[in-house]
């Protein structure tokens, strides 16, 4: 498994925005899946009030967020994210098909699994799931990252 050290060195993101845990598999270029405890600690940044016998519940656009953020790290995986040198802007120019499978709640585990479908230069073209204890709560048809200078 690959923890947050690595993850920190291949994409720019930083606590309290890094919603990756750990990556449990990696085949660059071809797929990657990642992991993400929900924990208590992420009430107060991640949730919405749900109803009080149901608790509170994630909103569909972190778990976009955090599948993102896996996907961001299999297009970059060969080619890291240079200590925020001033390299290169990971950018999410499309995203489409998406379909959100029913609620996340703290306590969850996601796992996203991303899947290239094409990389050309510095354009990456995704797809993929996230799934919570065999349930597909997320998935995503199309997801195009661009790595671009950063502006000046």
């Amino acid at each position: 498994m690959i923890g947050t050290d690595r993850i920190v060195r291949i994409i720019p993101h930083r606590a309290p925005v890094l919603l990756l845990d750990e990556v449990t598999e990696v085949v660059p270029g071809e797929r990657l899946t990642a992991r993400r405890l929900l924990s208590r600690n992420d009430r107060d940044l991640l949730c919405v009030a749900g109803p009080v016998r149901d608790g509170p519940v994630v909103p569909g656009t972190v778990v976009l967020e955090s599948w993102a953020q896996a996907g961001a790290l299999l297009a970059c995986w060969d080619r890291p994210h240079p200590a925020l040198a001033a390299a290169v802007v990971v950018l999410a120019s499309r995203i489409d098909r998406v379909r959100f499978g029913g609620p996340v709640r703290l306590g969850s585990v996601l796992v996203h699994r991303v899947r290239m479908v094409r990389a050309a230069g510095d354009a990456a073209i995704l797809e993929g799931e996230t799934v919570v204890a065999g349930t597909t709560v997320l998935e995503v048809g199309k997801f195009v990252l661009a790595r671009r200078p950063p502006p000046v």
